[in-house]
């Protein structure tokens, strides 16, 4: 009976993580429409003034017209900010279902059998003191590392792999098909960010190239770096995240191993006994077989 309250709760909090990311995307389309919306009001206002004789708008100089053109760099800068974040909180979200789903998967496994079952947060509470997720971690502190550390995940042809279980070939590691829903709406969402990004880019082109002043022309450039280099990153990020829910550490058969080895200490009251080095040997059995 406890168990199947348990599951029952772990189903709902299921359904409201995906609700969340339901409206993450909402909330994205919604910020697309809107900032779309007003590039295109500007661009209309652009050329309906074009063939006109507004000697106010003919007399504006390259200055006032870069000046004018800032708060629209504002406004379309919306879109290549907020979507990677959105993007990440999703995946965030995801590994929290694959994590509830894997927990549910043993345990109807072993309700089957009519055996016992670690309770899910004391489960979790025990994974998370093991290697494979501490040195996800950064263990030292200090400005330089934490940007060193962070530098190491622009390069295109890396990916910071955990330490656990090491490369995929080696260990022979199956690829769990989850489907390509969230590959595809990730894909979906860099494409929109794409659009309003290349749409930056040529404003602040412009900008450069009609503004006499050299200090607005740096500060124009230091924001086009910025911006590119944190849509770069996340990028980057974000393909080490499908990697992860793919493979290891947050796919749904890696969490089913990593309660399975927790489990299996559980059952026999030695808990104690679980050290990583056990941890380590077991998990990669059940991980690879």
């Amino acid at each position: 009976m406890i168990r199947r309250k348990t599951i029952t709760q772990l189903n709902q909090e299921i359904l409201d993580l995906k609700n969340c990311q339901v409206d993450m995307v909402k909330l994205a389309l919604k910020l697309f429409t809107a900032v779309s919306l007003f590039i295109s009001g500007i661009a209309t206002a652009v050329v309906s003034f074009r063939g006109t004789d507004n000697q106010l708008l003919h007399n504006l100089t390259n200055l006032e017209v870069s000046l004018l053109l800032f708060p629209i760099i504002i406004i379309i800068l919306i879109t290549p900010i907020s979507f990677p974040i959105f993007m990440r909180i999703i995946i965030h979200k995801c590994r929290s279902i694959f994590r509830m789903v894997g927990y549910i998967r043993l345990s109807e496994e072993l309700e089957h059998k009519e055996q016992l079952i670690v309770p899910y947060e004391y489960g979790y509470g025990i994974i998370r003191r093991f290697p494979f997720l501490l040195n996800r971690i950064p263990a030292k502190k200090g400005i330089v590392y934490y940007f060193w550390d962070h530098l190491k995940e622009l390069l295109p042809c890396r990916l910071k792999y955990t330490k656990l279980p090491g490369k995929k070939k080696r260990y022979q590691l199956k690829p769990v098909y989850i489907g390509r829903y969230y590959f595809n709406l990730g894909f979906f969402l860099a494409l929109l960010l794409s659009i309003h990004l290349i749409i930056f880019g040529i404003i602040s082109f412009l900008i450069i190239t009609h503004m006499p002043l050299g200090f607005l022309k740096m500060a124009i450039g230091i924001l086009d770096f910025y911006i590119f280099f944190w849509c770069w990153y996340n990028f980057m990020l974000l393909r080490r995240y499908f990697f992860e829910i793919h493979y290891y550490p947050f796919s749904i058969y890696s969490w089913y191993c990593l309660f399975k080895v927790v489990n299996a200490y559980y059952q026999n009251n030695n808990l104690n006994r679980l050290t990583s080095a056990r941890f380590l040997v077991r998990y990669i059995n059940y991980l690879t077989t």
